[in-house]
């Protein structure tokens, strides 16, 4: 490899809202392709709890006949059991794969809680655009995470396909080969198929691949992005934070939308390369 990505820690934030198997999945294996720990934070979102002692307040239960009161113990109860479900989720992940891992439950805004948590060397999970959070949330809260982060992951919705394959965006340089590289390795561990699209370059699609088979697109231009992304339904996209794709918040919102399933984004220094 030309040098991996560093990063020391991958931290999980979730609310009871949040959240999908596929974003937990890739967060365990990231933290495991880097030698990381993980670090599970489950929040309480005050503005529901705020909502909930309203007297007017009501909930509606999927396959119920209507709407009924919501009561703050009820909800209270609810996220007592998500985040349970949560710690107990990422212990079996992360000990089939011998990771250190902790987890702590909060009350309070998620976003705010990972910006207050995230440390340098950091990769943040942040809840997707879905249940209601769109994609200009999702950037809106990205650009929120401060810069001494090494990454960020934004999750989707519950509904992606489990036989996509794992897209990476390069868009040139050392940085899309660690790009490539890094997707590689997810890829392998999740015995899905490799596919890179190269942005912005015509005649990028030969270099050579670091291991496994690679199918590479070329694509000029956001559109052409955004339309390769919607037709190969990707089980999760990696790609670099700091070029013009995502540097652009119209542009990062046409991806996320069209992408439609995990986007791990990563930036920083990568470490040095280790002697043979």
């Amino acid at each position: 490899m030309s040098g991996r990505f560093t990063y020391r820690r991958v931290i999980i934030g979730q609310g009871a809202i949040t959240g999908s198997g596929h974003t937990v999945e890739i967060a365990v294996r990231l933290a495991a392709i880097g030698s990381a720990s993980l670090k599970g934070l489950f929040v309480e979102e005050a503005g529901l709890l705020d909502l909930a002692d309203l007297p007017f307040s009501t909930a509606i239960k999927r396959g119920s006949a209507g709407p009924r009161n919501l009561s703050r113990t009820e909800l209270e109860q609810a996220f007592l059991l998500s985040a349970r479900r949560l710690r107990q989720e990422l212990a079996e992940r992360a000990r089939r794969l011998r990771i250190a891992w902790d987890f702590a439950a909060l009350r309070g805004d998620i976003v705010s809680a990972l910006t207050s948590e995230c440390r340098s060397g950091d990769v943040v999970v942040l809840a997707g655009f879905s249940g209601g959070v769109t994609a200009a949330d999702a950037v809106a809260a990205l650009r929120r995470i401060p810069p001494e982060a090494a990454g960020v992951l934004i999750a989707a919705g519950q509904d992606q396909r489990k036989d996509g394959p794992v897209v990476v965006i390069d868009e040139g340089g050392d940085s899309g080969q660690r790009i490539v590289e890094l997707g590689e390795e997810i890829a392998r561990g999740l015995d899905l198929s490799l596919i890179v699209i190269a942005h912005g370059r015509r005649g990028a699609g030969d270099r050579p691949p670091a291991g496994q088979e690679i199918l590479r697109l070329e694509a000029g231009s956001v559109g052409e992005v955004v339309r390769a992304l919607t037709r190969l339904h990707p089980w999760c996209v990696v790609a670099g934070m700091a070029g013009p794709l995502f540097d652009d918040d119209q542009t990062a919102r046409a991806i996320l939308s069209a992408s439609a399933a995990p986007v791990l984004l990563m930036r920083g220094e990568p470490a040095a390369p280790q002697p043979s």
